[in-house]
């Protein structure tokens, strides 16, 4: 299934939204684990209600996304480490991403190799067989004023395995915090002095 925003921006057209109706619908029906990959986490009150009522139900909830390090967007990321104690608390179990590549990717430049990475694909695994790849962000900016579009498919474990296998290779190159304690030692990791005083 194909869902894509009509080209209307801005809550006075928030009727007219596709997208993110249709990942809360995914997120609703989904029954023992969701994995997202979104390179920014700042939930709307939606969006918010929908990830802490399915973590109520049962559903594990895996999150890769940027940390201060690997992130673009520091206000971002300041918001994020503001509510992860919260979430912590609501049972989402999220990594963030550390910004460095230790494979051997052929293909990579050698002269790049050593820069700091973030991750900036926008997919959603629900369960065994349902995968989302598109270009939603778990932020505001997708959810109200951004025209985006995704691809759903149904009834395909070799997609979602491969698609969530994916994740988890790029989550080895970050930190999954379990603990409001791992939060704040990890919270500076590899991060300079500038980027420290940028984020507060």
């Amino acid at each position: 299934v194909f869902v894509s925003d009509p080209p209307l921006t801005g809550p006075s057209n928030d009727k007219n939204r596709k997208l993110r109706k249709y990942v809360y619908l995914e997120l609703a029906k989904a029954k023992e684990l969701v994995t997202i990959d979104s390179p920014y986490f700042i939930m709307t009150h939606g969006s918010d209600n929908f990830v802490k009522d399915i973590l109520k139900k049962g559903v594990e909830v895996e999150l890769l996304t940027n940390g201060i390090y690997s992130t673009d967007a520091l206000p971002v990321a300041s918001v994020f480490n503001f509510y992860l104690d919260e979430w912590i608390d609501a049972g989402l179990r999220p990594t963030v991403y550390g910004g460095k590549r230790d494979d051997d990717t052929v293909w990579l430049l050698d002269r790049v190799k050593s820069t700091r990475w973030g991750t900036h694909s926008k997919s959603i695994v629900f369960d065994s067989e349902t995968s989302m790849i598109g270009t939603f962000n778990f932020d505001p900016r997708s959810a109200f004023y951004s025209a985006e579009i995704s691809l759903f498919c149904y009834e395909s474990k070799e997609l979602a395995e491969n698609t969530r296998a994916n994740i988890y290779h790029r989550m080895k190159n970050g930190k999954t915090i379990l603990t409001k304690e791992q939060a704040k030692e990890y919270r500076f990791e590899n991060v300079n002095l500038m980027k420290k005083m940028g984020y507060y």
